[in-house]
C-alpha cells in the first residue's frame, strides 16, 4: 500500500535507487557473475569430473554446475522429435534443379517489351535454382546455405534471388506462378509480368513463404488455360501431401498421406514392414487433366542383384512380389483412400502385352499403364513359354473352353479394368475391356455369367447399385451409356461367334426385338 507523505532524505535517495534499478539488467549480471564462479572453479579444481560422477561436491559447487545439467536432463526428458523411427520420403539432394518455365501464347496486339533484342517468341526461359554455401553479401558471418535462384533467356542469366538459410529441394512453374520448395518445409511463390508474362524474364516474389514443417520431397503445378486457375499439389518428407488453390485465391483442397499405398507396396513385397525397410521411390504425383490425382511408385529389391542370384540357383532375375516395381495409384477423395489402377498382376492375361498401347482410344488408362509396364520385370510372376492363349484371336479365342488356367486370369484381369475405367470416368476404355471381357466369357462358354450379364444390362434398377458388379450397374450413370445399345452392338455379335451360344444368342435378340 503506497504512503500518502512524501519520502526524503536518505531514505528518499534509497527508494529513488531502487525504483531506477532494471530486473532483467540484475538478471543479467547474477547470471554473468554465476558463469564466471563456475568457470573458476571448474579451472581450479582438476578432479571435478570424477567427484561429480561420486557425488562428491560441496553446495556451493552443485549449485555452479546445475544449470548445465539442469538443461541436459530436460533435452533428455523432453526431446523435440516425439515419433522416434518415423519413416521419412528422402528429399532430392541434388545440387541444382530446373525447371523450363511455359510462355503465353502470342498476342500480335500487345507490346511485346523485351530486356534484349533477341526474338521473345523463340526463346527458351529457364529457371534454375543452385545450392551453395557461402557467406551472403554483406554479412561478416560464418557461411550459411543458400538458393541461389535465376531465371535465363536462351542460357542468359537475366535475374536473380537468394533464398538464404536453406536448400532447394524441387521446383515447378507454369505460365503465372513459379513455385520454389526447399528443406526446411518450406515453398516460395513467384509471379511475374500479367502481360508478358515469363518473357520478361523477371519475377517478385509474390506470397510469404507457405511452411509445411517437413522437407519438400515433391510439388507439381497444374494451369488451367480455360478457367486461369492454378493448383498445386506438395508432398513432404513425413508422407503427408495436399492439394491447394494458388490463383485467384490461396485455398486448401484437399489433403492426404501418401505413406498407405506406400506401406501396401512393402506388404505386398515383402510381407513385413521392417525397421530397416526401404520405402519406395516416389517416381512421380501429378493432377491429371480430368483433375484425378496420379501418384507412381517405384520399389527395388530388398537385396543386390549380385546377392539376389548367388541365391537362385536358375539364375532368375530378382523380384518384389507380383505387382511389379512400378503400380500407379489414384486418390478417391470421398473416400480419402488410394486406389490402385496399374501394376503388373495381369501379365499372365491374354490381353495383357508389355508392348505400349497402339489403340486409337488411348484414354488416361492406357497412359497410366503405359507408365508402370517396365515394372513388370521384377514381378514375381513369369509368363511360361506358350502360357498364354496366344492375343486376341478369334480361332485362339474359343479352342479350350474349360475353367481355368489363363481364362480366370483373364476374366480377373478384365473386370478389373472395366472397373478402373468407370473409377476414372474413361467410356471408350470401358467399351474396349468390355468387349473383351464378353470375349472372355464367350471362349469359356459361361453361359450362365452371360444371361446374368445381359439381365443386368436390360432389367436395370436402382437396386443393382449395391451389386458386387458395381462397375456394371452404374455405368450407364457414369459413363451415360445405353444398356441396350450396348448389349445390341457389342454384346451379341461377340457372342454370335462360338455356336455353342447359338441358343442364348437368339434368346437375347427375341428379347431385345420385344423391347422396341
Amino acid at each position: 500500500e503506497k504512503s500518502s507523505k512524501p519520502m526524503n532524505g536518505e531514505n528518499g535517495k534509497k527508494a529513488k535507487t531502487k525504483k531506477s534499478s532494471d530486473p532483467t539488467r540484475d538478471a543479467l549480471d547474477s547470471a554473468a557473475k554465476a558463469a564466471s564462479a563456475a568457470e573458476g572453479i571448474s579451472a581450479a579444481s582438476p578432479k571435478r569430473p570424477s567427484q561429480i560422477a561420486r557425488g562428491d561436491v560441496g553446495g556451493n559447487e552443485q549449485a555452479a554446475i546445475s544449470p548445465h545439467q539442469g538443461r541436459k536432463r530436460q533435452q533428455d526428458v523432453t526431446p523435440f522429435v516425439t515419433q522416434i523411427g518415423a519413416p521419412q520420403i528422402p528429399h532430392s539432394t541434388n545440387r541444382i534443379h530446373s525447371v523450363e518455365l511455359p510462355l503465353p501464347p502470342r498476342d500480335d496486339s500487345s507490346m511485346d517489351i523485351t530486356r534484349d533484342t533477341e526474338d521473345s517468341d523463340s526463346a527458351k526461359i529457364t529457371a534454375d535454382c543452385t545450392n551453395t554455401t557461402r557467406t551472403p553479401k554483406g554479412s561478416s558471418g560464418q557461411p550459411v546455405s543458400c538458393a541461389m535462384l535465376s531465371i535465363s533467356r536462351n542460357g542468359k542469366a537475366l535475374w536473380k534471388d537468394e533464398i538464404t538459410g536453406t536448400s532447394c529441394s524441387t521446383i515447378a512453374g507454369t505460365q503465372k506462378v513459379l513455385a520454389v520448395g526447399t528443406t526446411d518445409g518450406a515453398v516460395y511463390l513467384y509471379g511475374t509480368s500479367p502481360g508478358l508474362g515469363w518473357k520478361s524474364a523477371m519475377a517478385v516474389r509474390s506470397h510469404p513463404p507457405l511452411i509445411f514443417g517437413q522437407a519438400i520431397v515433391s510439388m507439381q503445378l497444374k494451369e488451367d488455360t480455360t478457367s486461369h486457375q492454378v493448383e498445386m499439389v506438395v508432398v513432404t518428407s513425413d508422407g503427408s501431401f495436399g492439394v491447394y488453390l494458388l490463383v485467384p485465391e490461396l485455398k486448401l483442397r484437399y489433403k492426404g498421406s501418401i505413406m498407405p499405398a506406400m506401406t501396401h507396396m512393402i506388404l505386398a513385397s515383402f510381407g513385413t514392414v521392417k525397421s530397416d525397410t526401404v520405402l519406395p521411390k516416389l517416381a512421380r504425383i501429378q493432377i491429371t487433366d480430368t483433375n484425378h490425382l496420379l501418384m507412381v511408385l517405384s520399389l527395388q529389391p530388398a537385396t543386390s542383384r549380385a546377392d539376389e542370384l548367388r541365391t537362385r540357383p536358375n539364375g532368375a532375375t530378382p523380384s518384389v512380389g507380383v505387382g511389379g516395381g512400378l503400380q500407379a495409384f489414384v486418390y478417391k477423395r470421398p473416400m480419402e483412400l488410394w486406389m490402385r489402377v496399374a501394376d503388373s498382376r495381369f501379365v499372365l492375361s491374354d490381353f495383357y502385352s508389355p508392348l505400349p498401347t497402339k489403340t486409337a482410344a488411348r484414354g488416361m488408362l492406357h497412359k497410366i499403364e503405359d507408365s508402370v509396364k517396365s515394372g513388370s520385370v521384377l514381378s514375381s510372376l513369369k509368363p511360361s513359354h506358350g502360357g498364354r492363349s496366344g492375343g486376341h484371336q478369334t480361332s485362339v479365342l474359343f479352342q479350350n473352353g474349360e475353367i481355368g488356367g489363363s481364362n480366370i486370369v483373364t476374366r480377373s484381369h478384365c473386370e478389373d479394368r472395366m472397373a478402373c475405367a468407370a473409377a476414372l470416368g474413361s467410356v471408350e476404355e470401358f467399351k474396349i475391356w468390355f468387349v473383351r471381357y464378353i470375349q472372355t466369357l464367350s471362349k469359356g462358354g459361361h453361359v450362365d455369367q452371360l444371361r446374368l450379364l445381359v439381365d443386368m444390362m436390360l432389367n436395370y434398377n436402382d437396386s443393382l447399385t449395391t451389386h458386387s458388379w458395381w462397375w456394371l450397374s452404374l455405368a450407364p450413370a457414369v459413363l451415360n451409356l445405353d444398356r441396350k445399345d450396348m448389349v445390341r452392338s457389342l454384346v451379341i455379335p461377340e457372342m454370335s461367334k462360338n455356336r455353342a451360344l447359338q441358343r442364348l444368342t437368339n434368346e437375347i435378340v427375341m428379347e431385345l426385338d420385344m423391347d422396341k
